[in-house]
């Protein structure tokens, strides 16, 4: 689709072109294949599709290149995600998880430490991760919604409060988890397997559910 005075780049429609095919000869046949019952692409299929999405770059497409990521600015992003996502499950992630999963964004800002234990890891390894912001007593409004506190424990953190319809807690390796401390509202990174940490998965009328998340000890 053209529009006056407003074409797409060849490069850029080429690399559109790639991820509609790729969506239409490997995700969808995937998805048939997992029948009417199934609720995601199963894991063994899955891994196939991740592995082919890589070689045909098509990997973290919204992550900095010098982290791994497919360096796509926002806007050749959406251009390229509208293709990759006109399949069944599209939610949370375009191509069922096929395409990777970029870390949380605030990551990007963190220190060394955080960019070699968590971004670099999470594009190279395909790992899954959550944000925590949302919870029973309000969305996604960090300043009046925010319940959950977090306070120092000797060298570590104690999280207390609900996180709720948090995405893929319940299968991600670690996770930002936003809390109110003394100095207003912090993010911190909650790996799943923290003392205290507990999900609780919610059914709703869709293929993917969402979780509530609990205390950490982090």
């Amino acid at each position: 689709m053209t529009f006056a005075g407003f074409d797409l780049s060849d490069e850029l429609s080429q690399f559109r072109d790639l991820a509609s095919r790729f969506v239409a000869e490997r995700i969808r046949p995937a998805e048939a294949a997992a029948g009417p019952e199934a609720r995601s692409i199963p894991g063994e299929d899955l891994a196939k599709l991740r592995s082919a999405a890589r070689e045909a770059g098509l990997w973290c497409l919204d992550a900095p290149s010098e982290y791994g990521g497919g360096g796509l600015s926002v806007f050749d992003y959406v251009v390229v995600l509208e293709q990759a996502c006109k399949h069944r499950f599209c939610f949370p992630h375009a191509g069922g998880g096929a395409f990777g999963h970029s870390p949380p964004v605030v990551l990007y800002a963190g220190g060394p430490e955080i960019i070699e234990n968590y971004v670099r890891p999470t594009i190279e390894y395909g790992w899954t991760s959550f944000t925590a912001i949302a919870e029973p007593d309000g969305g996604t409004d960090p300043a009046r919604a925010i319940r959950t506190s977090a306070r120092r424990d000797g060298d570590s953190w104690v999280l207390n409060g609900r996180k709720l319809w948090i995405t893929n807690a319940d299968r991600a390796r670690f996770g930002v988890v936003y809390a109110r401390t003394d100095q207003g509202i912090s993010a911190f990174i909650v790996d799943t397997e923290a003392q205290g940490f507990s999900t609780r998965t919610l059914p709703v009328i869709r293929d993917h559910w969402p979780t509530e998340i609990g205390r950490a000890h982090v």
